[in-house]
């Protein structure tokens, strides 16, 4: 594949076909994990076709929405691959801090939804200048609001603790700070007990 920069595009990424080949072109931009994530997508958008291939789908049967699906999911495990983000994930104990340092080209609120493939009995919720702004869970049970200890959390990092964690009666909850001086961002992950578990000694 061929990058190309191409300024004057509306969107951060397009992907181009001719005589066999494929171009990406991409916008610049001021953030390095944007244009990392563009061109992740434009990856993930060539093998789509190969992924409906091997699961024997039919790719006229895929609609425009879940092609943009498994070209998100692709260009996440492009930027995030299991063997690799799996054991900075136990070593760093989750912490999204220590492992953006590691995973420089991928925003924290990637890193921080790619957690949620390694450990499903967790919720990651984002918060942009005081407001929810996304939420996401594959646990059944999850509250489609945040819980009390996940609001403390994310009080005390709002405030501007760099990160915070609690362990309550509905598990454990952890919280960070993405402060920059003309925007603040919150995350907190909450990691739900399985009803087996015994927390007597939290």
């Amino acid at each position: 594949m061929t990058l190309v920069w191409d300024a004057e595009q509306a969107g951060r990424g397009r992907l181009l076909r001719r005589a066999g080949q494929t171009t990406i072109l991409l916008k610049p931009d001021e953030r390095p994990e944007r244009i990392q994530w563009a061109a992740a997508h434009e990856v993930g958008e060539s093998l789509v076709w190969q992924v409906c291939r091997q699961a024997s789908v039919d790719g006229e049967d895929v609609t425009p929405r879940q092609r943009e699906e498994l070209a998100n999911a692709l260009a996440q495990r492009l930027l995030l691959p299991a063997e690799w983000f799996l054991p900075a994930l136990e070593t760093c104990d989750g912490d999204l801090h220590r492992l953006k340092a590691i995973f420089e080209t991928s925003s924290y609120e990637l890193i921080a939804m790619r957690r949620l493939d390694f450990f499903p009995n967790s919720c990651v919720t984002v918060w942009d200048r005081g407001q929810l702004t996304r939420r996401k869970s594959v646990h059944p049970q999850t509250p489609r609001r945040p819980t009390a200890d996940e609001l403390a959390i994310w009080e005390r990092v709002h405030a501007g603790e760099p990160a915070a964690e609690l362990y309550g009666a509905t598990g454990r909850v952890r919280g960070w700070a993405i402060h920059e001086p003309d925007w603040k961002r919150e995350i907190t992950c909450w990691e739900i007990p399985e009803p087996s578990e015994d927390h007597s000694d939290w």
